[in-house]
């Protein structure tokens, strides 16, 4: 939840996080959803192979937005 606080807040998302998102409710809504999933895939809750692609969907989307911050800055995982 502290991350959807800061990426959203609207200072800091006309500042930093509008240059790799689009719009500050469907970053909430990428967050909220990756937490979810996260949850459910590490903590013994039903996930099915369907929640398992959405998952890689919804990091990858927030890594390409990330990405779009810091262009000479690679993330590695």
């Amino acid at each position: 939840p502290h991350y959807a606080r800061i990426m959203t807040d609207p200072q800091h998302f006309a500042e930093v996080f509008s240059d790799g998102f689009d719009d500050p409710d469907a970053l909430q809504e990428l967050i909220d959803r990756a937490r979810l999933l996260r949850v459910a895939s590490h903590h013994g809750h039903p996930f099915t192979p369907e929640n398992l692609r959405e998952l890689r969907v919804v990091f990858r989307t927030l890594e390409q937005g990330l990405d779009a911050l810091s262009p000479d800055f690679e993330i590695d995982f």
